[in-house]
């Protein structure tokens, strides 16, 4: 079974504290579960898709490289809208970049599982 798992907060990176909860959700899955991870890039992290032991993480782009700090920060997208108002320009950005690349993703997927109700807006 083919699983897309939509979510704005995952690690994404060795030592990254963002979404810990759903990686180790997801590690808790049968081993047969093909699992793709689909989350916001950051302007950290250096690879947009990879392997994470069982799952792959895609990472996906939704302003340049430098402006990304919406999603993975400590408190995640509220708190990093909290923190500077202008950030709010950037989500847009990321909810339709969300929704282009779940749209792409999907067509391989069985189930899409979504963290967050915006993600699942986007799902359905």
């Amino acid at each position: 079974m083919k699983v897309l798992l939509l979510t704005t907060s995952f690690p994404l990176y060795e030592g990254s504290q963002s979404g810990i909860f759903i990686q180790r959700m997801i590690e808790q899955l049968p081993q047969e579960i093909e699992l793709t991870v689909l989350t916001p890039d950051d302007n950290h992290s250096l690879k947009p898709c990879g392997s994470e032991g069982r799952f792959k993480v895609c990472r996906y782009r939704y302003a340049p490289k430098a402006w990304q700090q919406l999603a993975h920060g400590s408190g995640g997208i509220m708190a990093a809208l909290a923190h500077n108002k202008c950030r709010m320009l950037l989500l847009p950005l990321l909810l339709s970049s969300c929704a282009v690349h779940t749209l792409l993703k999907a067509r391989k997927a069985d189930i899409i599982h979504a963290n967050w109700s915006i993600n699942g807006v986007i799902a359905s």
